[in-house]
């Protein structure tokens, strides 16, 4: 059906890249030990795959997001509620605790880049008709993903799958949204569908020092920049 679709869709590769993902404290061994096991879930953005972040601070950033404990101090951080010295070592202590970071090192990686216009073309026209033939109110983008990869044999031109999104700065200011780029934090997406192109997986250390710049970050987006 898409069989010429993509004939002339391109592929970027990335020499060398250390991504990070951020997993519970009990999965940390096993990982490291016994490999990634693939997510699959339709809230996925990029389809079936292993998720990874280019920064360890958006890797700890998706854990808090995650958990309700720790997303009660962010969210108060966000509405302008600095957070008492106790607070924050008991929030990064909680984290620690529960939490953590792994780094894994990747070498030759083809991907598919959802960042180009071309191919961001293409996976819509093929979107609207897995739409049409599903007859369905609602059509995942991982089902569009996991369709390239199992049936177009997506498997043998792209080990990866990359996506820019963007964080919006938190504000009372209503027309700060509009303001680009001083309204956006992007941040780049990766799910890894082929796991023979990982090298090397450890641990990262988180220390104060990295969660102190994450409370940075959490304050940035509630802070106008001019």
């Amino acid at each position: 059906m898409f069989s010429n679709l993509f004939d002339d869709c391109p592929v970027s590769v990335i020499r060398d890249i250390s991504l990070f993902h951020g997993t519970s404290r009990e999965n940390i061994d096993k990982i490291v030990s016994e490999g990634f096991k693939s997510s699959s879930s339709e809230d996925n953005y990029l389809g079936a795959g292993v998720y990874f972040y280019d920064s360890e601070f958006f890797a700890i950033w998706w854990k808090f997001n995650s958990d309700s404990y720790l997303k009660g101090p962010i969210q108060k951080i966000s509405v302008g509620v600095d957070l008492t010295d106790d607070e924050l070592n008991e929030l990064i202590a909680a984290f620690q605790a529960q939490y953590g970071v792994i780094v894994a090192e990747m070498t030759d990686v083809s991907y598919l880049d959802m960042d180009n216009f071309k191919v961001k073309e293409m996976f819509n026209e093929v979107y609207e008709n897995l739409y049409d033939i599903c007859n369905t109110d609602k059509i995942f983008y991982t089902t569009v993903y996991d369709y390239l990869f199992e049936k177009m044999n997506f498997q043998d031109k792209y080990d990866m799958v990359v996506l820019t999104a963007n964080l919006y700065k938190l504000t009372n200011k209503p027309n700060f949204r509009n303001k680009a780029p001083q309204a956006l934090i992007p941040y780049r997406i990766y799910c890894l569908k082929n796991y023979e192109k990982i090298k090397t997986v450890s641990e990262y250390v988180i220390n104060k020092k990295h969660m102190d710049t994450f409370i940075r970050f959490v304050t940035l987006r509630k802070t106008p920049s001019w």
